[in-house]
């Protein structure tokens, strides 16, 4: 197979598996909403957004420094050093896990009540899901090994297709027994050894299999432990802040406007978040090439990559926050009675992912270029925007001034990546790609959606039937437009 068919193959099965990991998620909430309330949902939430923090901590930046350092060795033909790379990056991890999940199970009473308060079941939920931890860093850090080996079917299909339905047939099982949110917090984990355990597996005999030859050598371990972790030391901090912003709006809305607030403002997000799936499949499917690219200079061949890549990311993530914008109210009443009430912020939230999307995968250029530093930098100050936002609107507008704090950070964010990218590595965000996708696709989907709202009506049959004929109209004016040259990168 060619490389360009080859990168096709593996988009199209990064995608597709990371539809069925967003379905699942999404279903994940909506059984979680309509199951337990709002109240108990924004409990939830917050406490598997600390859990997800703790998790994105302890990988220490060892996930993206092993794809990048496993594409780099091999493009610069160090196989020499692949071994001994992965250990000095994966044994530290284990051992930072192991220690911190003992500590926070040990005291999981005052980890519980600083997250939902002593009276909540929070608790409870902190002891039943603290001790895995380690392995959902573990996961992280060995498939990202594995997907930097350019093996990325494993990642797709551990990371995004059974993890996410391990935790979507706990959390279904125990909300059809009836049983209780700490139940279905703990089910909600319980696939995590199993899918670890696989993707170790793979990840050694992948590696095995580029390695050269006999028994790895060690007499380099030193200076490839400085070489890894000097890189991915500034990742850990940043990755603790981005997946902080990521769940701090939960647990800041929580803190600010109540619990209800928090159930109501987490499914909205989890529900345009859905979107990332497409940026999720175009960082896949791109990050190895881009490493090896730029590590030997090739910033015209990345700037090309980049712009196919948002081509992809404005075409299939506008439809979707267009359907959702013309039917929030409908949208939001899939998690139940509780939830219409958030169709304000679902819309700026929509807003807020049109424009991520059209700046496309310029995060993953930042740091795939060695900027990790420079990463650290603007999620500080993303987090302190989205904090200092926060406590102006969210007291003020509750969850509508969650939806936006996050839309204001994610501008600030964004504009700091994309200038640093630009000067540092010569790589441009460009408006040509939005400019040249974006009307065609408002102008085929927006129109069918206000039709079909007002023809077949605001509800779920409305709601998929834009969805399918908005997309319809627009694949065949892309067709058209690709054989006509109009998307063409020059």
């Amino acid at each position: 197979m060619s490389e360009r068919g080859g990168m096709v193959a593996t988009g199209a099965l990064t995608l597709g598996a990371a539809i069925v990991g967003a379905v699942a998620n999404f279903a994940i909430a909506v059984v979680v909403g309509r199951s337990y309330g709002a109240a108990d949902t924004g409990v939830f939430f917050a406490v598997i957004g600390a859990f997800l923090v703790a998790g994105s901590a302890l990988r220490c930046g060892a996930d993206t420094g092993l794809t990048r350092s496993m594409s780099r060795l091999r493009a610069l033909d160090r196989q020499a050093d692949l071994v001994p790379t992965a250990v000095v990056a994966v044994v530290p991890v284990a051992v930072a896990g192991l220690l911190v999940a003992v500590t926070v199970w040990a005291v999981s009473g005052r980890v519980g009540a600083a997250l939902g308060g002593a009276d909540s079941v929070a608790p409870d939920l902190v002891h039943d899901v603290a001790l895995f931890v380690p392995l959902l860093s573990l996961l992280t850090v060995v498939t990202a090994g594995t997907r930097g080996l350019g093996r990325v079917a494993p990642y797709a299909l551990l990371q995004h297709v059974a993890l996410p339905m391990t935790r979507l047939a706990g959390v279904g099982a125990a909300a059809a027994l009836g049983a209780g949110i700490v139940v279905a917090a703990g089910w909600w984990a319980w696939g995590l050894p199993v899918v670890t355990t696989a993707a170790a597996v793979i990840f050694v005999r992948e590696i095995r299999r580029a390695a050269p030859p006999g028994p790895p050598s060690w007499d380099r371990w030193r200076e490839l432990a400085v070489e890894f972790w000097t890189f991915s030391l500034p990742r850990a901090v940043c990755a603790i802040v981005e997946i902080v912003l990521e769940w701090l709006d939960v647990m800041w809305v929580a803190v600010l406007a109540g619990q209800e607030a928090a159930g109501i403002y987490a499914v909205a997000t989890r529900l345009v978040k859905v979107a990332l799936i497409v940026d999720q499949a175009v960082r896949v499917t791109m990050s190895t090439r881009i490493s090896a690219w730029l590590a030997v200079g090739e910033v015209a061949k990345v700037q090309r990559l980049y712009e196919v890549g948002t081509t992809a990311m404005v075409s299939l993530v506008w439809p979707f926050v267009i359907v959702l914008g013309c039917f929030p109210d409908t949208a939001m009443g899939m998690f139940g009675k509780d939830f219409p009430a958030g169709s304000a912020l679902l819309l700026v939230l929509c807003v807020g992912m049109a424009v991520l999307a059209a700046a496309g995968s310029i995060q993953s250029i930042l740091l795939l270029g060695g900027l990790s530093s420079r990463q650290l930098v603007n999620k500080s100050v993303a987090l302190v925007t989205f904090v200092s936002l926060g406590m102006v609107l969210i007291p003020r507008w509750g969850a509508l001034g969650g939806a936006l704090t996050w839309a204001g950070t994610v501008l600030v964010d964004t504009a700091l990546a994309a200038w640093a990218v630009q000067t540092r590595i010569g790589v441009r965000l460009t408006t040509r790609v939005a400019a040249r996708v974006g009307p065609t696709v408002v102008l085929c989907v927006a129109p069918v959606a206000v039709a079909i709202r007002f023809t077949v009506g605001n509800n779920l049959a409305g709601m998929a039937t834009a969805a399918l004929l908005g997309l319809l109209v627009l694949a065949v004016v892309m067709r058209r437009d690709v054989r006509d040259g109009l998307f063409e990168m020059r």
